[in-house]
């Protein structure tokens, strides 16, 4: 299962997941979707439209991983938040409980309404501390490669 968020804004408009719904049934729509980026490779087996999101069950025999996919495009803050839910043969979950999944675990997903910031300075409590090596071991690691110092 993977989840993405978009960085800009974009619904704009209340019709917009709408739209969004109508796209993704267009042959442009379709190659979005598919692995290979060819619209004839997937095939939209089931697609529920909810009031803030869109959930599909894709069948694309040219993905890698999982030939059953599970996407939804969420509308969280006027973001799209893109959830994929792709299972190998043999999980125990139905195409049903799939998509229950699915829409279960979309609704959890929440964005604030203020943003957090991506990199923040360490805390005054943590303090970096240097790493001392032995004299001799540090004539000895400039003679080894890259992953070699990475294991010592």
């Amino acid at each position: 299962m993977t989840a993405s968020i978009s960085k800009s804004v974009s619904f704009k408009n209340s019709n917009d997941l709408a739209v969004l719904s109508d796209y993704l049934d267009t042959p442009d729509g379709r190659r979005t979707l598919s692995a290979s980026g060819k619209s004839d490779n997937v095939q939209i087996i089931d697609k529920r439209v909810a009031p803030d999101g869109v959930f599909l069950h894709l069948e694309d025999p040219t993905a890698r991983i999982s030939k059953n996919v599970w996407k939804s495009f969420l509308n969280r803050s006027s973001h799209v938040v893109t959830v994929t839910l792709m299972q190998g043969a043999g999980t125990g979950l139905s195409d049903e409980q799939s998509m229950q999944f699915l829409q279960s675990y979309s609704e959890t997903i929440r964005t604030s309404q203020t943003s957090a910031p991506i990199a923040q300075e360490p805390s005054a409590e943590i303090q970096r501390q240097p790493i001392r090596t032995k004299p001799k071991q540090s004539q000895n690691l400039k003679r080894v490669g890259i992953f070699r110092r990475l294991l010592l």
